[in-house]
Order: C-alpha cells, then structure tokens, then sequence
C-alpha cells in the first residue's frame, strides 16, 4: 500500500535454550542384613553367625555368585528399598507428604491430612513402587511385597477346599 509507513518490527528476543537435562544420581547402600553375605565370611574364614556378620565392614556391598546374581534374604527387602526410595522421591518433590521421625510435622499436626487424601498418596506411591520394582526385578511378581512396604502389612486368609465346595460346583453346573 502507498502512502502508509510501515511501522518497523520490533527485534526477535533470541530463542531460549533448551534446559540442561536433569539427571539424578542416587547411590543405596544397605545394611549387611539386607544381603546374603555367607560367601564373604566363608572367604574370610568366619563361622557363619551374627558375631561374624557383625564383625564385617558395615554397609558391605554385596558379592555375586557364580550365576553372576546377588544373593537376597528373600524377606521383601528389595521391595522395602524401592518403596522407601520412591516414598522419599515423591516426599521431596512435594508429590506426597510423610511424617517426620518422631511424630507428624507441626504443619501435619496444625493441619492434620484428609484420609481421603492419605490414600491417594499411598496409592500413588504404591503404584509407582509396584513400577520401579517390576523393573528393578526384570519380572512382574506378585506385588505383596510392595503392598505390604506401602501399607504396613496384609491379612491373607485362605479358605478350606471344603468351604467353597458347593460354590464350586454351582460355577462348575452354569458353565
């Protein structure tokens, strides 16, 4: 168009740069009873007893075998590491609030949490340590574990064959 002065355009600010990726290192270490150390007294010559796993350096970090795996307890202590990481993970993130040693924080206690609310947070944390455990194991288990480490324990109770019977043959006869 003619006549009209073209106003100019204001200057491009440069493009921001991408943030540097975040990484997060964290290191565990374990307290002896976690692992299985009998192949480290037996290579140290001490009688497999709590004296000698007492006497070991603390936080040892465990030997793998021939097969090349860790020997574990098999108490679900692998599932109490994971849950304890990410509980402290999404607790530092703000995701999920824990209580301090000791007692409830004093915004906790000023302010005390919904149920409501406290079962979110440990639905949260129990499905994202359900994940990170499946991971860490390679496999997908039976999850009691990582329940038991996010709630607290279970009550399991089986049923004799014989109380279910007549239930089972009523499912059996409508198939």
């Amino acid at each position: 168009r003619r006549g009209r002065a073209q106003r100019p355009r204001p200057a491009r600010a440069p493009p921001v740069p991408p943030p540097p990726p975040l990484a997060l290192e964290v290191t565990l270490a374990a307290d002896n009873g976690f692992y299985s150390h009998i192949a480290e007294l037996r290579a140290r010559g001490l009688p497999l007893t709590a004296e000698s796993l007492a006497s070991l350096p603390p936080l040892l970090r465990p030997a793998a075998g021939d097969n090349g795996d860790v020997a574990k307890t098999g108490l679900g202590s692998s599932a109490t590491l994971v849950t304890s990481l990410v509980a402290a993970l999404l607790h530092t993130l703000g995701a999920i609030s824990l209580p301090e040693p000791g007692g409830p924080p004093a915004a906790a206690a000023a302010q005390p949490k919904s149920h409501e609310r406290e079962e979110r947070e440990l639905a949260m944390l129990h499905a994202l340590a359900q994940v990170c455990h499946c991971a860490a194991q390679g496999k997908v288990g039976s999850g009691f574990d990582v329940c038991a480490a996010t709630f607290g324990s279970h009550r399991y109770c089986r049923f004799s064959p014989a109380t279910i019977q007549p239930l089972l043959g009523l499912a059996a006869a409508a198939a």
